[in-house]
């Protein structure tokens, strides 16, 4: 669960889906209300590696870094060379639709990131792995501690040996 850190807390259940993933039918959508997006099809891998199966999630693209990524390698998707990627999605739901006066399902959610690309088994694309501690720190190059904090020396203490320079009472950079 997320929570915002102010007065009027504001709660969120995030759900995420992670996994190996086909990427099929990248398209721009411009919709009659609203901005245009780009969305993309997912075929994630389930089941034995020796009889796969897959499960097909209809993205719309909202991470910048995998819009950014999956843009370089557009061509590629639309040759409908073999494009593997590690993906993550969330607020995935499933959505009924008619086609020939029958009714089936389809999964929807958002593209989060990508953490890994490969073009006809070529790995092209890799995330920085980053420990807890620079992942903190390239989320927060600055840090403000609260004055009242109970753990405030340890704090302090976490921020000097992790490499922050304190610039005035309670702000720390990087």
């Amino acid at each position: 669960m997320t929570t915002t850190a102010n007065n009027n807390q504001a709660n969120f259940f995030n759900l995420h889906l992670t996994g190996l993933a086909y990427v099929n039918r990248m398209r721009e959508v411009k919709p009659k209300k609203g901005n245009p997006f780009t969305s993309v099809t997912l075929a994630f891998l389930r089941g034995s590696s020796d009889d796969v199966e897959y499960t097909y999630v209809d993205c719309i693209v909202r991470g910048s870094d995998a819009l950014s990524l999956l843009q370089q390698w557009q061509e590629s998707i639309s040759d409908q060379q073999k494009v593997l990627v590690t993906a993550k999605v969330g607020d995935i739901f499933p959505e009924a639709f008619e086609h020939n006066n029958k009714t089936y399902a389809s999964i929807k959610g958002r593209l989060l990131t990508i953490d890994m690309m490969k073009v006809n088994g070529d790995l092209v694309f890799e995330a920085e792995k980053l420990s807890k501690t620079d992942y903190f720190k390239k989320q927060n190059p600055t840090v403000t501690l609260d004055p009242q904090d109970p753990e405030l020396k340890t704090r302090e203490a976490w921020l000097a040996n992790v490499g922050y320079e304190q610039i005035s009472d309670f702000e720390w950079k990087l």
